[in-house]
């Protein structure tokens, strides 16, 4: 319904302003009119009759004027009073309606404002008429602030206790409620409880950030329930979020709930529920996103360096880290190492291996590399604990001038933060694994055919069975368990990695090809666990649909680069090109936000969007949806090119396979849509369109700018 002040709900209805009102005006806001003590209006065509409610949108621009209160009457008989704060809120009155209804506002004080004689008492923005059998939304009451819409839920902030009025057009939709709701507090401090006017529905200990929440309504009693009145719901909280949360922020602020909807599905609902019973407390994360793939509690949480080879702390896409000149000076005290094996994080911008870095120890050469492009992690042994180490460090050359020269630095090489262990195997696969990546990348700058060194990404298969049934329409699926035959049902875990010897000891990350859903592989806990184990990146596909709370710990804290594949923002859209199940794969995608941010940043969440005309309308959704789930990336990727006859219908829609495709100035369009938007959003967007044929791009300035070199 229009929130202004010359429309009610329903069609022919009008509103009629008698006497004790002041013009009507306009401010940042939209249209009001100041009222004085007292004021009358007329509802007329309602053609209704029964229990329906009026609200009214109203409140003080003056937080320094005593606070007047507020009685209503409706045709002669009073409904109703409240206090009237300096913020516009709604205050809604139960009513009989009949046709007319004549309101009168009265307030038991006005005042007056330098230069303006009126005697001032409300500024109301929108008396609106609701009715049982119009109104198909939840009709906020008091205890609520106007609504917000720059985050992917809309919502509104509540104050300690608030209530909200459900008609039964929604209430006829099913017996489940289901809410999206953000808390600032930590560790379940926050409890919410749900009542109507006869008894407690729920009580919610809520989690930190946003995340969905469902009660059952099917335990209110049958009489509060027939189809001519509403159902009252008051939700309370035990305590408000911290001032120090919003210190620039005066108002009384409780959570932010998003918008109630009315559901019939039970499983949808245990889902939910399991998620919360299954996850564990909630709390905030007090300490930095670790950036290595296996967080350590032996990394220095600075750099120790000395002399004046070194330019100030900066941050990027993998953490904080120092630009070295040509040389540079690296102090590491007995104290800050608890081990003898060292991993220094460097970046080099050379494509062509052309920098190479000495490493020198109390006038001795300890170590000579070969820098390859990128971030890459060196190992070094710094022998027996319990001394200081000096380290200088010399390279043969800076990075051109002419590939920064909006930056006039000496620049060398980008050093991370370090990290010790004691770990002499974990040492020594490092090693081999580096000195095969230096060698590979020889190999393959050569141009050589014949080969000595190792494939550094390994492909496996992990799993062959999906549980989208049937298909995403664009799917190839049936086609593609032809090809397998009966190699579908084949077992690849981590026992088959393992198999592989030096073929895996030699990979530095796995990436996953199966025709399947990796996540319901009955071993994902233990191939995760050999990958952080061996220090190596794993690259899965999820659909989303196998998010449970097993699943989300098993991701937890793990090297693997994550590719959300939903390519839909709302729950329409994905019902036409999957199925019914959106909700529950938002509920999985913000416990695994909340497992990551408690977890060190991993794993890496790539959302991915296949751009097609069915869901380009949903784009800048998807935008807000990453910043939702705090993705890394927003990744593009193609519809398949090759010949497809697909024609069907899926969520009411007819989805034409060839008819999907967007043409050359469509993706043109698309894609300075995605820099617009990546720049608004802060989402950097990462294109699969040329994959395998230029290196992986970026969209937006919000991007990690390119390496330089």
């Amino acid at each position: 319904m229009t929130r202004t002040m010359n429309t009610t709900a329903g069609s022919g209805i009008s509103l009629d302003y008698g006497e004790g009102w002041y013009g009507e005006e306009q401010d940042g806001a939209g249209p009001f009119r100041w009222m004085g003590r007292e004021a009358r209006c007329r509802v007329a065509g309602l053609g209704i009759s029964g229990t329906g409610l009026v609200r009214i949108a109203g409140g003080l621009w003056r937080a320094d004027v005593t606070a007047p209160q507020l009685s209503v009457s409706v045709n002669g008989m009073l409904v109703g009073s409240a206090t009237i704060g300096s913020d516009v809120a709604d205050r809604v009155f139960p009513v009989e309606c009949t046709d007319p209804l004549d309101v009168v506002l009265a307030l038991d004080r006005t005042f007056t404002v330098p230069g303006d004689p009126r005697a001032l008492g409300m500024k109301v923005r929108a008396i609106d008429v609701f009715s049982p059998e119009w109104t198909s939304t939840s009709v906020d009451a008091e205890g609520w602030y106007q609504w917000e819409r720059h985050e992917y839920f809309p919502f509104r902030w509540m104050r300690a206790a608030a209530r909200l009025f459900l008609p039964p057009i929604l209430l006829r939709r099913g017996g489940f409620a289901e809410v999206p709701i953000f808390t600032p507090g930590e560790t379940a401090e926050q409890v919410l409880k749900v009542s109507t006017a006869c008894r407690a529905v729920a009580e919610i200990p809520l989690r930190h950030g946003w995340h969905i929440y469902g009660f059952e309504l099917e335990t209110v009693p049958p009489s509060a329930v027939d189809d001519r009145t509403f159902l009252e719901l008051t939700f309370s909280l035990n305590r408000l979020a911290p001032g120090s949360w919003h210190p620039a922020d005066p108002r009384e602020l409780g959570v932010a709930v998003g918008e109630l909807d009315v559901h019939p599905d039970r499983r949808r609902h245990d889902f939910v529920g399991r998620f919360h019973r299954e996850s564990g407390r909630s709390q905030s994360p007090s300490e930095p996103v670790a950036t290595s793939p296996v967080p350590s509690p032996h990394a220095v949480h600075d750099l120790p360096i000395e002399g004046d080879g070194w330019h100030a702390i900066e941050s990027g896409e993998a953490g904080r880290f120092r630009w070295m000149k040509l040389e540079g000076r690296l102090r590491i005290a007995a104290h800050a190492r608890p081990g003898q094996f060292c991993v220094m994080p460097i970046f080099s911008a050379f494509k062509n291996m052309a920098q190479e870095l000495t490493i020198l120890a109390d006038g001795q050469v300890v170590a000579e590399w070969t820098l390859m492009k990128g971030w890459n992690d060196y190992n070094l042994a710094l022998g027996a604990r319990g001394r200081d180490v000096v380290l200088t460090m010399r390279l043969k050359k800076l990075t051109p001038y002419a590939s920064h020269s909006s930056d006039p630095r000496d620049l060398g090489i980008r050093v991370g933060l370090l990290e010790f262990h004691d770990d002499e195997e974990r040492h020594a696969r490092a090693v081999f694994i580096q000195e095969n990546r230096t060698r590979s990348q020889r190999e393959l700058l050569s141009g050589a055919t014949v080969l000595s060194s190792l494939p550094s990404t390994l492909g496996i298969d992990l799993f062959g069975k999906c549980n989208i049934k049937p298909a995403c329409v664009y799917c190839p699926w049936d086609w593609m368990k032809e090809l397998e035959g009966g190699n579908t049902d084949a077992i690849i875990d981590d026992r088959t990695l393992e198999s592989y010897g030096r073929l895996f000891a030699g990979a530095e990350s796995l990436v996953n090809c199966s025709f399947g859903e990796p996540l319901l592989h009955p071993r994902l806990e233990q191939i995760l666990e050999l990958v952080a184990r061996h220090r190596k990146t794993i690259e899965l596909s999820t659909n989303g649909q196998a998010f449970t709370a097993r699943t989300v710990q098993a991701l937890a804290g793990k090297p693997v680069h994550l590719y959300v594949s939903l390519d839909a923002a709302t729950p329409e859209t994905y019902a036409r090109l999957r199925n019914e199940r959106w909700h529950e794969i938002l509920t999985g995608l913000l416990f695994l936000r909340e497992a990551r941010q408690l977890a060190g940043g991993w794993p890496r969440v790539n959302m991915v969007f296949i751009p097609m005309r069915v869901n380009w309308p949903d784009l800048e959704a998807y935008f807000r949806l990453c910043r939702l789930v705090d993705a890394d990336a927003l990744v593009l990727r193609p519809l398949l090119m090759e010949e497809s006859h697909v024609d069907t219908q899926r969520g009411g829609y007819r989805y034409v396979y060839a008819q999907e495709h967007l043409g050359p100035d469509d993706l043109g369009q698309l894609v300075g849509d995605c820099r617009r938007l990546s720049d608004r959003y802060l989402v950097p967007v990462r294109t699969q369109f040329d994959f395998g044929k230029t290196d992986f791009g970026g969209i937006g300035t919000s991007t990690t700018s390119p390496d330089r070199g």
